[in-house]
């Protein structure tokens, strides 16, 4: 049985009444409402979301979750729409119904595909405070598979000691993030992995910064 939900919101009463009936079927529920928190939460719970519940947040004007987050979580989630029926019984049903399908999904498909990679850094400056490069603190399995090094490799190193031709835009922009602690997003290209990538950048706190890295060639149609 799922013990572990993770509900994404617009933050309204709605969400708490959703969020107190989920808790009365049992399960343990964390609340979100923007794409950082999202984003940094899903790092910070190291994979253990069983299921990710998205309340009505991308059937308003104001999208709260981007198509590209949604595209590339590599977790079962289930849509309710904002006039769907929230009896625990209904909720519940769909909860195991989603599950059983994505369960099986999960089964005939490639773990490999719409990778996304998380990283987490501190920003190094001169002493003018001008970001000149960053520090790795931690990395997920699949930013390492994609760079091609182990964890112990890393962790400790700063980007210029491991990738000497990083430009100056992913450090600027990295920096930028980790200081003002407004979230960005880059699309550029990396001379040292030798392709275009998206990267969403939040910070989790002054000094450091959070990158999702999206491998533009998984996203079908959008880059040419």
């Amino acid at each position: 049985m799922i013990s572990n939900l993770l509900l994404v919101g617009n933050d309204n009463y709605s969400d708490i009444v959703l969020k107190n009936r989920l808790e009365e079927l049992g399960y343990l529920v964390e609340y979100v409402s923007t794409e950082h928190d999202l984003i940094i939460l899903l790092h910070k719970s190291n994979n253990k979301i069983d299921l990710i519940i998205f309340s009505g947040v991308l059937n308003t004007g104001n999208e709260a979750i981007s198509e590209n987050i949604l595209n590339n979580i590599n977790l079962p989630f289930l849509f309710l729409q904002q006039n769907t029926d929230t009896s625990p019984i209904n909720i519940d049903r769909k909860i195991e119904k989603i599950l059983n399908e994505l369960t099986q999904k999960e089964k005939n498909s490639s773990t490999d595909d719409l990778i996304d990679a998380f990283a987490l850094h501190d920003i190094i400056c001169d002493k003018y405070g001008k970001p000149i490069n960053y520090r790795f603190l931690d990395a997920d399995k699949k930013f390492l598979k994609r760079i091609g090094k182990k964890k112990e490799e890393i962790i400790g190193k700063t980007a210029l000691e491991l990738f000497p031709k990083t430009e100056k835009i992913w450090i600027e922009t990295f920096g930028r993030v980790a200081l003002t602690g407004k979230p960005e997003v880059l699309l550029d290209y990396s001379v040292e992995f030798d392709s275009y990538y998206e990267a969403r950048i939040y910070s989790p706190e002054k000094g450091k910064f959070l990158a999702l890295f999206i491998d533009t060639k998984k996203i079908k149609g959008k880059y040419s």
